[in-house]
Order: structure tokens, then C-alpha cells, then sequence
């Protein structure tokens, strides 16, 4: 009888433990100011980064405020290949004013990635082995100043 009561709290305590496993997600958050960014979060607050974005598989950052800077201080947004349609170092959709600069994006369909967006300013980026370097798509009056792109499958 005690194996028996034993075995069902030990296999209650696998179900248990198994429903905690599956119910994990991963999901984007939120990021910005003293907050570091992971690969996929939304920088909502202008930052200087002060680290690495390595291996994202997926998005690097998604810029979701407008007149919100970016300044990767010469640190890296690095992806996990050129990747597929919708993986973007940067992205920025619908924004104005933010300032993206001294960023090195490499290995995503697009490095940065700007869509129906304006008046922002991209300056000092090194966009290197994506797919597209800085892919502008039905946006306006940006200035891109001193960027590099190079060695990317299409264009720069």
C-alpha cells in the first residue's frame, strides 16, 4: 500500500512538473534605457548598448516608439544566417525620428529594415552579410550618412 501512495505522488509530481515545462514560452519584451535587449525585444526607450546581440535566429531589435535612438556603440546585431523573409537585424515599421548609429548588423534577410517609415536618421552602420544591407520600403526623407554595406547576397 505505501509503494503504491509513493508511486502516485512521484507520478504526480512528473505531471506537474511536465505541465510547467510545456506551459514555458519564450516571447519577445520590452526594452530600453538600463534594460539590456535580448534578440527579438522591442526597444521602446533610446538606448546605448553596452553589449552583444549574438546568434538571433529570428529578429535582432524591433524599434516600437517613435523619436527613440539607438546607439549600438560599435557593438554587434548578429543573426544566425542571411535567415528567412521576416528576420531583421533592426525594424522599424510606421516609425519617425529615431536615430539608429555606430551599428554592426550581419547575417539577416535585412540588416536594417525600414517600411513605410520617416525621417529617420541611420548613421555610421556597418550592414554586413545579409541578404540586404539597409532595405527602405515605402518610406521617405531619411538620411543615411557614412554607412557601409558590404557583402550581402542582393543589395546594399
Amino acid at each position: 500500500m505505501m509503494k503504491k501512495v509513493i508511486f502516485i505522488l512521484l507520478m504526480g509530481i512528473l505531471v506537474i512538473f511536465a505541465i510547467i515545462l510545456m506551459s514555458r514560452t519564450v516571447s519577445a519584451a520590452n526594452c530600453g534605457g538600463a534594460i539590456q535587449c535580448n534578440c527579438g525585444d522591442t526597444l521602446n526607450e533610446s538606448q546605448t548598448m553596452w553589449y552583444d546581440l549574438n546568434n538571433c535566429s529570428g529578429n535582432g531589435l524591433i524599434i516600437s516608439a517613435n523619436n527613440v535612438t539607438l546607439d549600438c556603440n560599435g557593438y554587434l546585431i548578429d543573426g544566425d544566417g542571411p535567415g528567412i523573409e521576416t528576420d531583421y537585424g533592426i525594424y522599424l515599421n510606421n516609425k519617425n525620428g529615431a536615430g539608429i548609429k555606430n551599428c554592426n548588423v550581419k547575417e539577416f534577410y535585412s540588416g536594417i529594415y525600414l517600411v513605410s517609415s520617416s525621417n529617420n536618421n541611420l548613421t555610421e552602420i556597418t550592414a554586413d552579410s545579409n541578404n540586404y544591407g539597409i532595405d527602405l520600403s515605402s518610406s521617405s526623407n531619411n538620411n543615411l550618412i557614412n554607412n557601409i554595406a558590404n557583402s550581402n547576397d542582393n543589395s546594399g
